[in-house]
């Protein structure tokens, strides 16, 4: 609300959902968000079929959740920022919370929740409606590359075992996940290698059979938002602690190792006002389908003539 809020009060017989989001610059707060949490509260009561048990739902602005010292100490890593992009998103959210109650992730018979979903998700999804605007089919879906990670950690680390002659001789000189790797490399067996390019092959083999039903994939270019210059990689994702200093970049290895060319381009910004690139792959050797569609998906996001996008404070 207007005047703030405090969880403890407004717990509920039938569950509490907290949801921090962003609005627009200048946006009127009361007037944008109101058909927005209509749209939710609606979805999830038909896709949750849970009238009569419906958990309270408050929407907070991610700024007043970010300025909260309560939430700052227990809560912050359990939110997450989404842009308020209309009445769709609303809809998109409400069938995300559905999900979870229905999978029993969240009990709408527990005290308290606290929801995040990933911004860039939201912004990237908000792009794809936009696009089923203008005609497009667009389906959730996506290609089995299960075995991404152990596949390009082997492969990574064969490469940089040739860089063996700059670590003997300028070990000190190295940052240490460079020296984790090169020795990760040197440690590789026979046998290894032949099991990652088997991986390699089967990739390959599952995206061409996905492309056999669909043009193009789009996902988030990365999986979390540019963060501070001083951060030297992505530790911890929407919770889950990551185990090397790659593994945030697996949703592009992935794309690389299955052979098939892609580009990114804007798609939208956080609440933060941090850009959020949609990866846009097309099946192996369809360069010219992946240009066109790029060029198509650009002009309808509008963003193209922002380029090269000066840094917002």
């Amino acid at each position: 609300t207007a005047d703030g809020w405090n969880p403890q009060p407004q717990r509920a017989a039938h569950g509490f959902i907290l949801i921090a989001h962003g609005l627009h610059d200048g946006a009127n707060r009361k007037e944008d968000t109101s058909r927005w949490m209509e749209r939710m509260q609606n979805t999830l009561e038909t896709c949750a079929d849970l009238k009569p048990s419906l958990p309270e739902i408050c929407l907070v602005d991610w700024n007043e959740a970010a300025q909260d010292p309560t939430l700052q100490d227990n809560f912050l890593n359990d939110l997450a920022a989404i842009r308020s992009m209309g009445e769709e998103i609303g809809k998109i959210v409400g069938c995300k919370l559905a999900m979870e109650i229905k999978s029993g992730r969240l009990h709408a018979d527990q005290p308290m929740h606290f929801i995040g979903h990933s911004a860039g998700g939201f912004v990237v999804m908000a792009a794809a409606r936009k696009l089923e605007a203008q005609g497009v089919i667009v389906e959730e879906a996506h290609p089995d590359l299960r075995e991404t990670r152990e596949c390009a950690q082997t492969l990574r680390a064969l490469s940089y075992a040739n860089m063996k002659p700059l670590l003997d001789t300028h070990r000190d000189l190295l940052k240490p996940e460079v020296v984790w790797n090169i020795e990760k490399g040197l440690k590789i067996t026979g046998a290894e290698i032949a099991r990652a390019e088997a991986q390699r092959g089967e990739m390959f083999r599952r995206m061409r059979s996905f492309f056999d039903t669909y043009d193009l994939l789009l996902c988030p270019t990365t999986i979390v938002p540019p963060f501070p210059v001083e951060q030297r990689y992505v530790a911890e994702c929407d919770g889950v602690k990551l185990d090397t200093y790659v593994d945030w970049l697996m949703i592009v290895h992935a794309i690389t190792l299955a052979a098939c060319p892609a580009i990114s381009i804007p798609c939208g910004f956080t609440a933060d006002h941090l850009p959020v690139g949609l990866q846009i792959v097309a099946p192996g050797r369809g360069e010219a389908k992946l240009l066109a569609g790029a060029r198509f998906i650009e002009q309808v996001l509008g963003l193209g003539a922002i380029t090269p996008i000066d840094p917002r404070t």
